[in-house]
């Protein structure tokens, strides 16, 4: 099996479970692009991921929930444990979607798909180490879902 982020030229795989699916597609952003004031809180937070979780309760998706933390103290920012009645909380820098492709589930589809969000503190690749681990831990039959060309 291969581990994460294999190469070969033109082409990415990934372990998933028990199987190899390649990445077809990969699109990143700063987690916190567009927000021009404030502090990262608790509420921005769960406003910002409720999309995401609806979507990952979709046919095809997942959502690894990001692990929150508290701002540096070492920073102005930091010093502060609410922000206009709201808990000051970070996210991690970057939000991935990963899009796979694999043999499809049963037999009578051509291939299947899954997309994974998730959240990191660089830019992929590489996957955080934690990330890794869920990923190769997910069960594509159960997430992924069938497609036909």
């Amino acid at each position: 099996m291969p581990t994460p982020f294999e190469y070969d030229r033109t082409k990415a795989t990934l372990r998933v479970g028990d199987r190899a699916a390649y990445v077809y597609r990969l699109e990143q952003e700063l987690t916190y692009y567009g927000v021009i004031e404030g502090v990262p809180t608790r509420w921005l937070n769960e406003r910002h991921l409720q999309p995401l979780r609806e979507e990952a309760g979709t046919e095809g998706t997942y959502l690894i929930e990001p692990r929150v933390r508290p701002l540096e103290e070492t920073t102005f920012m930091g010093r502060l444990k609410t922000f206009m009645g709201h808990p000051v909380e970070l996210l991690p820098m970057v939000q991935v979607a990963l899009f796979l492709r694999s043999d499809p589930v049963e037999r009578t589809a051509d291939y299947s798909t899954l997309r994974i969000f998730f959240f990191q503190d660089q830019f992929a690749p590489p996957l955080d180490d934690a990330i890794a681990q869920a990923i190769s831990k997910l069960d594509w039959n159960r997430w992924a879902v069938d497609r036909n060309l």
